[in-house]
């Protein structure tokens, strides 16, 4: 017993050839990484962590992430929402930064003004206060 079915030379219904003739489109090509919005965002987050220990790594990360956050939204439109979260992270990292400075220039210049003895006496009425109050 042979083939039953007809020899139709070698073409198959369904299997079209019409996709070799057409025209080779080439990949769009992807907008570059944005390397500005990143690394504002990882800037601002590094110092809204850093910034309530009140050392050098605080401004260093803090006004980096605002600068690269601008340079994000100028130059890398795909980047946007990581450029203007690191702004805003960087931005209340240096608020923080400057509220803990004036907090303590305040207590600096509180205990001057009291001296050694009116300090000490100012610490024992707070503790006291705080025991009273538990």
């Amino acid at each position: 017993m042979g083939y039953q079915g007809q020899f139709n030379g070698g073409y198959q219904p369904g299997y079209d050839q019409q996709g070799y003739n057409q025209q080779y489109i080439p990949p769009q090509q992807q907008d570059p990484t944005p390397g500005f919005s990143i690394a504002a965002l990882v800037t601002g987050i590094l110092a809204l962590l850093l910034a309530c220990c009140l050392n050098k790594w605080d401004l260093i990360f803090a006004l980096p992430a605002i600068v690269f956050g601008i340079l994000g939204l100028k130059k890398e439109p795909n980047g946007k929402g990581m450029a203007i979260a690191g702004i805003v992270l960087g931005a209340i990292a240096l608020i923080i930064i400057i509220v803990i400075i004036i907090i303590a220039v305040a207590i600096v210049n509180q205990a001057a003004s009291l001296g050694a003895a009116g300090w000490q006496a100012m610490m024992e009425q707070i503790i006291e206060n705080a025991l009273e109050n538990q």
